[in-house]
């Protein structure tokens, strides 16, 4: 598979805006989860309606990504590292706290 230039740039840690491309977006109207986690084995989310959608890895360095059934914001994931399973938030659900001033400010 042919990784887009925006995932092959998370997975080399050299993405500018990976809030642009991680997290809940939508392709052809239809909501996609993209999460970077290069140590899980297995990714799922998990929506507030019960529902549970298994991302698919597209890289081996941990990129998974997929379609999931509701498309707002209110979602969790569940992870597999190794024999271990963990329920924890995507940081890219949540918008950037930075202003453009306070970008601005710390460059």
């Amino acid at each position: 598979m042919t990784l887009s230039p925006a995932a092959e740039a998370i997975v080399s840690g050299r993405h500018a805006d990976p809030f642009n491309y991680l997290g809940l977006h939508f392709e052809d109207d239809a909501p996609v989860v993209r999460v970077f986690l290069p140590d899980a084995a297995e990714v799922k989310v998990l929506d507030d309606a019960g529902h549970v959608s298994e991302l698919p890895r597209i890289h081996d360095a941990g990129l998974f990504a997929g379609p999931v059934a509701a498309g707002d914001n209110h979602y969790r994931l569940r992870a597999r590292f190794g024999n271990r399973e963990v329920e924890l938030e995507d940081a890219y659900r949540f918008p950037p706290i930075l202003s453009d001033l306070d970008l601005h400010l710390l460059a």
